[in-house]
């Protein structure tokens, strides 16, 4: 019986079956690797290393640069993790639309936080998108039911697990969903809406700062083919509440356009916009 400690054959053989064309030195470092996750997460069924290795293969160096901050395509790996997030949820057909994600209960931004905080104990057991994909659909399970609960009465900031390396809304928060209507105010900006109503005077400055930096990526947007649109109305798409069909009608364009624009605003912005959701 094969022990995690040793996986020489089983690297051997994936290495001829899968292609990898790996050397002898690329094959003794992918079972070290393979062996130090195996010892730390065991696995009862030996026939489950070979897809422990596999997994170890594709998504490793991938895992590393993300978990080390001082990795030179540290932030790229983390802007295609969320892209990624995005991704799936289209492929789903789960619709971010109206401003619904525009506070910090929206499935995208908690799947990018619970994807952060647990990446580090991440166990290859499975492919490292596949992994991304489970927790988006938590993201969006917790998603719904906290919107039911709002619907009841509910303050919608319900944990669905304790966990300490998954991230959930602190109940004690009072949550407002920007796809909701408020009342006669409810064109409120984003900074009005999200779970802490009362900002320090830091935070607020912080907010500035954010702010213009997000006008200076949208200035810098000036191959876009809507770069008047966007320069124009930037902050009522990413931080307001806007009806964008509408908005599109009013604008002559067609609502996939300016849907469109603002997923390139949203891409482009990422880095600050997920800052400004967490002061």
């Amino acid at each position: 019986m094969t022990k995690p400690d040793d996986l020489t054959d089983i690297v051997a053989d994936l290495n001829q079956q899968q292609y990898w064309n790996l050397d002898g030195a690329e094959c003794q470092l992918l079972c070290q690797r393979s062996c130090e996750i195996l010892r730390r997460n065991p696995i009862p069924n030996p026939a489950k290393y070979a897809d422990v290795v596999v997994n170890v293969y594709h998504d490793y160096a991938t895992v590393a640069a993300a978990c080390d901050p001082q990795h030179p395509s540290h932030e790229l790996i983390w802007v295609s993790i969320m892209d990624e997030i995005l991704s799936w949820y289209r492929c789903k057909r789960f619709s971010l639309g109206n401003g619904s994600q525009l506070c910090e209960h929206s499935p995208d931004l908690v799947a990018y936080e619970n994807v952060k905080r647990s990446l580090p104990q991440f166990r290859f057991e499975a492919r490292l998108r596949s992994y991304i994909h489970t927790i988006a659909d938590r993201a969006i399970i917790h998603w719904w039911r906290a919107k039911d609960a709002k619907k009841h009465g509910g303050s919608g900031g319900r944990r669905i697990h304790e966990s300490s390396n998954v991230y959930t809304p602190r109940p004690q928060d009072q949550t407002y969903y920007l796809s909701q209507s408020h009342g006669p105010d409810h064109q409120r900006e984003l900074g009005d809406t999200i779970a802490s109503p009362d900002l320090s005077p830091d935070e607020h400055v912080e907010r500035c700062e954010l702010q213009r930096h997000m006008a200076a990526e949208v200035h810098a947007m000036v191959d876009d083919p809507l770069y008047p649109i966007a320069q124009q109305y930037w902050y009522a798409l990413l931080c307001e509440d806007n009806n964008i069909t509408a908005l599109a009608k009013q604008l002559g364009l067609q609502a996939n356009d300016l849907y469109n624009l603002r997923d390139r605003l949203r891409r482009r912005c990422k880095p600050f916009l997920v800052q400004w959701f967490l002061v």
